[in-house]
């Protein structure tokens, strides 16, 4: 399996139920800050053979991951492909994995940030609750 597919499929998984277990409204945000908090006591930690998640940051109605690509081999990844493979995957994790639909029904924003191994951007992907009804 392409080291790509490997990094998209891990990703992918690691967004779901700990941390969406907190997410109900009224109280989004507090919800959100919650579940980064406890996320965090967690981390950092590899997702997979080449992947780091190093922290979980939220604002209004919003959450990122931010992942480093810890491979130096990976510093030049093809940023397209990488989109190409990876968008698709998390928009399907986002908008159909049942551990996802409390961020769906909230309309909580979520940011998938990569960096490389020596801390410069990769690539980051926006996915809305707007993105699974287009």
């Amino acid at each position: 399996m392409d080291i790509i597919k490997v990094v998209v499929f891990v990703a992918a998984a690691a967004i779901g139920a700990k941390a969406v277990q907190y997410v109900m409204a009224p109280n989004v945000n507090k919800e959100l800050a919650k579940a980064a908090e406890k996320m965090n006591q967690d981390l950092p930690k590899m997702v997979d053979p080449v992947t780091r998640l190093n922290h979980v940051d939220t604002g209004d109605k919003s959450i990122q991951y931010n992942y480093t690509l810890t491979d130096p081999a990976l510093a030049d990844i093809d940023k397209s492909k990488l989109l190409d493979l990876a968008r698709p995957k998390l928009l399907e994790a986002y908008c159909k994995s049942p551990s996802m639909q409390p961020f769906l029904k909230n309309n909580v924003t979520a940011t998938y940030s990569y960096k490389n191994a020596s801390g410069g951007d990769i690539l980051s992907i926006r996915i809305t609750a707007a993105d699974c009804h287009a």
